[in-house]
């Protein structure tokens, strides 16, 4: 569901989503907003070191403009905090970390940006 959304979302708006199969990549690119999105459904701290390379690739690869990590709403907020200590780390300055429920305000906030 999560990844479902995390597609559909940015479609709706008429943005065009690529799938990523290829590993260490974020699961989604989305070229008009140079933006990649990993989906986290699940947090364990053994998936950090995964997480970092996942970002640190796309960033490097695909010369990222911005990076979001979204996870379910109903995430543990212990795991949430989790993530977000990746994004409060300062490895990745274009890093978001949101809940699924805020992933369209985000879209609104870089579509006015480009605006």
């Amino acid at each position: 569901h999560l990844l479902q959304s995390c597609e559909t979302i940015p479609r709706t708006r008429g943005y065009q989503v690529d799938k990523s199969y290829g590993v260490r990549r974020t699961d989604m690119w989305t070229p008009d907003l140079n933006l990649g999105i990993e989906a986290v459904a699940d947090w364990q701290e053994k998936k950090e070191l995964s997480l970092i390379r996942i970002l640190s690739e796309t960033n490097y690869k695909m010369q990222a403009e911005r990076l979001a990590v979204v996870t379910p709403d109903d995430m543990p907020e212990w795991s949430f905090e989790a993530i977000l200590r990746v994004e409060k780390g300062g490895v990745f300055p274009n890093l978001t970390v949101l809940r699924l429920a805020d992933f369209p305000t985000f879209l609104d906030k870089l579509e006015n940006q480009a605006d």
